[in-house]
């Protein structure tokens, strides 16, 4: 279906006039009814300003998505400034936004670690945001992040461009295909975990997989499957906060543990901040 642009409404709405000024005019000369031809008359002007009502209905619409939408975009090209101005990429990053993580989250993501200065950061979901991960830790001289990637694909494109990026002292990425999870009532493919460290402490999680195409709440496991693994003032931070299942999430989160804190963040997909 063709996108319902202004000029595409506003020549249909010209079309569907000319129509009806065209049946008006064949019926007032074929008819000999005048009480019908004035009743037609006021039929037809009502039903010319419902049509012009509804075309600057979507002509309004349309102006406000486009400016949203372009206040988004100029924030994002602020957001990606202020990144590249931080971490002076080696090699050029990897595309952002869409399915990947937009700048404003990477920004996020950068200023978390670098205030919380974590020892260890995992990712659900790996990409664009390991390497932000990886400059970030860099520049706090400590810590490692690794990702957990459940497509074998990815996981070594990620794990390239890693090394393409000389990163392979901060991060790393694991294979870890999905498997179905048990977490109270409900059964959901998840990260299989065997090959995460037993000892490991988190103190830094990042929610941002796996996708949600998978179940509605394909990401909620992450925190009762790795809550033991936190550390005590663990942070996890949760992407794509704008859809109700994710929302849902972080609030089924705060229900198991009282006292975690949140913070809603207003950035392109909206994030969360949970403190441990």
């Amino acid at each position: 279906m063709k996108e319902l642009t202004p000029a595409r409404v506003l020549r249909y709405g010209l079309i569907l006039t000319g129509v009806l000024t065209f049946v008006a005019a064949l019926f007032l000369w074929l008819s000999p009814n005048a009480t019908l031809l004035q009743g037609f008359s006021v039929f037809l002007l009502l039903l010319l300003l419902l049509v012009s009502v509804l075309i600057y209905r979507k002509l309004v619409i349309n102006f406000m998505d486009a400016r949203t939408e372009t206040r988004n975009a100029a924030a994002q090209q602020q957001a990606l400034l202020y990144l590249f101005q931080k971490i002076e990429p080696r090699r050029a990053l990897p595309q952002m936004r869409s399915y990947a993580a937009s700048p404003d989250f990477l920004c996020l993501l950068y200023d978390l670690i670098r205030e919380h200065k974590p020892h260890v950061v995992v990712e659900c979901g790996g990409g664009v945001s390991t390497l932000i991960s990886g400059y970030a830790l860099e520049q706090n001289g400590s810590g490692r992040v690794l990702a957990l990637e459940h497509d074998a694909r990815y996981a070594a494109a990620t794990e390239r461009e890693i090394q393409r990026h000389g990163l392979q002292q901060r991060a790393s990425v694991l294979h870890a295909p999905l498997t179905e999870a048990a977490v109270g009532e409900y059964r959901i493919p998840w990260y299989d975990l065997r090959g995460l460290p037993e000892e490991l402490r988190i103190d830094l999680l990042v929610v941002d997989g796996p996708p949600s195409t998978l179940h509605e709440l394909a990401r909620y496991p992450a925190f009762p499957l790795l809550r033991e693994r936190l550390s005590e003032q663990a942070v996890i931070l949760a992407d794509d906060c704008i859809r109700p299942a994710e929302r849902r999430m972080v609030e089924m989160w705060a229900k198991e543990m009282p006292g975690l804190t949140i913070q809603w963040v207003m950035t392109e997909k909206r994030a969360a901040v949970l403190v441990v």
